[in-house]
């Protein structure tokens, strides 16, 4: 097995995700304000914390079988992957941010996953 992904879920500052729902294309985004998770939209909304928690802790360490890199110029549909049934993107004050897409298909009960890793810029350092 390859590690893929690997934090530690206390030092998120946000998650939020994407996914096709019943009415069309959904997104959500929870944020972390003085140690609590809050949902911006409506910051008096009391958001269940070990639910948040739970959340986070299900892609803080992620494992593949198989591994392979495609190049810049390469197009992710010969893979199946071009078009992502959920992304999620766990944000960090202190580190790179993950983004996480999955792929499924009808065809194969093979679950794909694209992760994109990138320094985020605070204070001006890198």
């Amino acid at each position: 097995m390859t590690t893929l992904v690997s934090f530690v879920s206390e030092d998120a500052d946000s998650v939020s995700w994407t996914f096709e729902g019943e009415n069309g294309e959904e997104s959500y985004q929870l944020e972390k304000q003085d140690g609590i998770w809050v949902w911006p939209q409506d910051t008096g909304l009391q958001l269940d914390q070990d639910a948040v928690r739970s959340l986070l802790q299900t892609v803080e360490n992620i494992s593949a079988e198989k591994v392979f890199t495609a190049g810049e110029d390469s197009d992710l549909s010969d893979y199946g992957m071009d078009n992502p049934s959920c992304s999620v993107t766990v944000a960090f004050r202190e580190r790179a941010n993950v983004s996480l897409s999955r792929f499924w298909s009808a065809i194969t009960t093979v679950w794909r996953m694209a992760i994109t890793s990138w320094w985020k810029v605070t204070a001006g350092s890198v």
